[in-house]
C-alpha cells in the first residue's frame, strides 16, 4: 500500500496552512524563535517519535551533550535528500539545512523543552551550516524588501519530509525532485508564501500519482 495516505495528507496541508499563518506575524525575518515555533507546530501533525527515530536524530539529552555536532549531522541529513540539482543553489542548500539543524532541535525536545531553552540555538544554526561550508547569515533586520524564501522552504521542506515518512530515502529525493523546482522566488509576505505552496502541493500531488500509477 502506498504510505502516503490520507492521513500523511491531511496532515501535510494542515502543516502548509500553519506556514502560511506564522508568516502572517513575521514583520521582519523571523529568528530562531519564530522559526523554531513554526517547526515545533509541524512536528504536532505527525507521529514525532517515529519520526525522530526514522531520521536518527538525537535524543534530548544527546543534543545537549553535543549540540553542535548533532545540529550538523541533522543539517547535512536533511540536505542530502534534496535532489543534486537543489543542492546546487544557494539558497535551496540553506534551506535543507536549515529544515535539518531546526528539525531535529525540535524533534528532539518536544518533550523536553527545557534542553532547547539551554542552548543559544540560533549561534549553534549558523555554526552547524558554516561546517557544512554553507555560508548564511540570518537577515534580523527589517529590510525595505523582505523575503521569507529560507524559513518558509525550510519549513515546508521539513514538513514534506514528515509526510513522507515510510519510504526509502532515494523514494523521498525522487518525490522532492518532481516536487520542488530551482526557482526560488521572492516570498515578502504571506499572500506570496500562499501561492508559492499552493504551487508545491500541486506538484506534489502530479509526483505522487506518477509514484504510484
Amino acid at each position: 500500500p502506498d504510505p502516503f495516505g490520507a492521513t500523511q495528507s491531511d496532515a501535510l496541508a494542515t502543516a502548509f496552512k500553519l506556514i502560511v499563518q506564522h508568516s502572517q506575524n513575521w514583520h521582519s525575518y523571523p529568528d530562531e524563535t519564530a522559526q523554531h515555533a513554526l517547526h515545533r507546530a509541524i512536528s504536532k501533525l505527525f507521529n514525532a517519535q517515529e519520526a525522530r527515530q526514522r531520521l536518527h536524530f538525537p535524543s534530548a539529552e544527546a543534543l545537549r551533550l553535543d549540540a553542535q555536532g548533532e545540529l550538523q549531522r541533522s543539517a547535512e541529513r536533511f540536505k542530502n535528500f534534496l535532489p543534486l540539482r537543489l543542492q546546487n543553489q544557494p539558497r535551496w542548500l540553506v534551506a535543507g539545512a536549515l529544515a535539518g539543524a531546526l528539525g531535529c532541535a525540535t524533534l528532539a525536545t518536544l518533550t523536553n523543552p527545557a534542553v532547547l531553552a539551554a542552548l543559544p540555538l540560533w549561534s549553534l544554526l549558523g555554526g552547524a551550516l558554516a561546517a557544512l561550508g554553507i555560508n548564511w547569515t540570518p537577515a534580523t533586520a527589517p529590510t525595505q524588501q523582505q523575503d521569507f524564501f529560507e524559513p518558509v522552504s525550510a519549513a515546508a521542506l521539513f514538513a514534506l519530509v514528515l509526510s513522507l515518512q515510510g519510504r526509502e530515502e532515494t523514494a523521498i529525493t525522487h518525490i522532492l525532485d518532481q516536487t520542488l523546482d530551482t526557482s526560488t522566488p521572492e516570498l515578502p509576505d504571506a499572500q506570496a508564501v500562499q501561492a508559492w505552496l499552493t504551487t508545491v502541493e500541486a506538484r506534489l500531488e502530479q509526483a505522487l500519482a506518477k509514484d504510484t500509477a
